[in-house]
């Protein structure tokens, strides 16, 4: 069989053949997802969560609020992108394991991360107030150090 054919065609059709029923009102499980296939998923099946495991290199890493994110791409407004949110008790964690803050302990290392993939809504503001204008963007929350694991 074709390489080329069966991983730009037939693999993210067996992937996405995965998805299987909900296991709750907002929740579909699926197996392992490069990030092109999670984005995809969680836009199809928005605004319900998808359960599953992505892997990719960490190429960017930014906290707001409280809040570390751990990006694929180094633009997180990047359609192609998918976030991984550290919580703060995932960030505690985190700490505790490697000795480092996870902004600089993931940067340009390959993770896999499992957990509830969904699509969220970014709305823009100006002036402190929200506008009218909004993107999307895939995001996965991580509340335990052990959701995250190091491919190396």
């Amino acid at each position: 069989m074709n390489t080329k054919l069966f991983v730009t065609i037939l693999l993210p059709i067996l992937l996405c053949g995965c998805i299987g029923t909900p296991k709750t009102m907002n929740e579909i499980e699926v197996d392992w997802l490069a990030p092109e296939q999670a984005i995809f998923a969680a836009a199809k099946y928005a605004p319900n969560a998808i359960h599953c495991t992505i892997h990719f290199t960490v190429r960017a890493a930014e906290e707001q609020d409280g809040i570390i994110y751990l990006n694929s791409e180094k633009d997180y407004r990047d359609q192609r992108n998918v976030s991984i949110a550290l919580l703060p008790n995932a960030q505690l964690e985190v700490g505790k394991i490697y000795g480092k803050e996870a902004k600089e302990f993931f940067l340009n290392k390959t993770v896999a991360v499992e957990g509830l993939v969904q699509r969220v809504t970014i709305i823009f503001t100006v002036d402190g107030r929200p506008s009218e204008k909004f993107y999307y963007q895939t995001q996965i929350p991580v509340q335990f150090a052990s959701q995250l694991s190091l491919i190396e």
